[in-house]
């Protein structure tokens, strides 16, 4: 399978070929119940065919806000850039009713945290791209 690799912030991120990034942006905003502290949102997103999506956030040094209630369906573990994380398909995510595939990143090494989460993809595809993940070197 060919593989196309990105980066956001620390992490480099193979995807299937075919995966074309839709979305990029990167903003500041005010740390909520710290004041005068600030975080910076990283986001991207690709698309693939039969309605498949990736998206990556990245918070420096933490999420700004709350993204919305999540519902777990099931959860297991998952090994991303060598560490062990926590992988949940829920039924409700960012306050919605919907069926994705989400982990959070704390990796060592790197100043901030992570979310991964797919759409339309099954578990053993989203293990794919999880497994792949790995740190940018400094």
């Amino acid at each position: 399978m060919n593989e196309i690799a990105w980066v956001i912030a620390c992490l480099i991120l193979s995807l299937p070929a075919g995966f074309k990034q839709t979305a990029n942006s990167k903003e500041t905003s005010p740390l909520l119940n710290i004041p005068g502290a600030r975080a910076t949102e990283t986001y991207a997103a690709w698309e693939g065919s039969e309605g498949k999506s990736v998206h990556v956030f990245w918070w420096d040094p933490s999420p700004p806000r709350d993204g919305g209630p999540i519902v777990a369906e099931r959860e297991w573990d998952e090994t991303v850039a060598g560490e062990t994380a926590r992988v949940i398909e829920t039924k409700m995510f960012f306050g919605q009713p919907q069926r994705v595939l989400v982990t959070h990143l704390h990796p060592k090494g790197c100043r901030g945290v992570g979310m991964v989460y797919a759409q339309g993809m099954s578990q053993e595809e989203f293990s794919r791209v999880l497994a792949k993940i790995q740190l940018k070197k400094k």
